[in-house]
């Protein structure tokens, strides 16, 4: 039964995701505020007792973005919009620092690893500043510059720690990033068939593959 956690999580992420697929409102409004908590859980099920600093940390990075899946069920309101943004700019600062730290030893700046992705926000950010209100184009910067720095210190672990740990990290941040800028697409820039579904189905898998990504990280 050890695996309940797991499977909680992915069958409330499962309901959430369905719930946009066919329109139920219902599923959407109680199944969201329920997967990071869900996901707290499986955390701390898997340190058996043995909670370390990481371990907070990574709750830490979860009750951000748990703020931020709250705010963000105020569709269409621009405060909670921004309180939203804020709380997950806290969760990709949390998880950058975590990154950092997860590894055998300081990870050092390289440039090329580094292009895609950086090259992929600059691409972003000219489409989608276009459209963007002047009120919120600097936020967007500023969020935009955190998950590319997640992203980036994410591939910098590489060789750092264990490449069970590597690789999913990273195809999470990754899925972090699709899913964020499909939000920014979607609300800027042009509209993309099934949204929801598509922003809530990477970031459920993008949280998951992260946090089992860190705990794999050997101490």
């Amino acid at each position: 039964m050890k695996n309940i956690p797991l499977i909680a999580y992915i069958i409330i992420g499962a309901v959430n995701v369905l719930g946009h697929l066919f329109d139920q409102t219902d599923m959407v409004r109680y199944s969201k505020p329920m997967l990071m908590p869900a996901l707290i859980f499986f955390i701390y099920h898997q340190a058996q007792g043995h909670v370390t600093k990481r371990t907070m940390l990574i709750v830490l990075a979860l009750i951000f973005s748990w703020m931020g899946d709250l705010a963000l069920m105020k569709d269409g309101e621009s405060l909670y919009f921004m309180l939203g943004l804020g709380a997950f700019m806290l969760a990709q600062v949390t998880y950058t620092f975590i990154y950092y730290k997860s590894t055998f030893q300081k990870p050092e700046f390289q440039l090329m690893p580094l292009l895609p992705i950086l090259t992929f926000t600059i691409f972003l950010l000219a489409f989608v500043l276009r459209n963007a209100p002047t009120e919120m184009q600097i936020p967007i910067v500023v969020y935009a510059v955190c998950i590319t720095a997640m992203a980036s210190m994410a591939r910098l672990r590489m060789g750092l720690t264990s490449n069970f740990s590597f690789n999913w990290v990273m195809m999470g941040s990754l899925l972090f990033v699709i899913s964020d800028s499909a939000i920014a697409v979607e609300k800027w820039y042009l509209r993309i068939p099934y949204d929801e579904v598509v922003i809530m189905s990477t970031y459920i898998a993008a949280q998951l593959l992260i946090v089992i990504g860190l705990s794999k990280h050997p101490e």
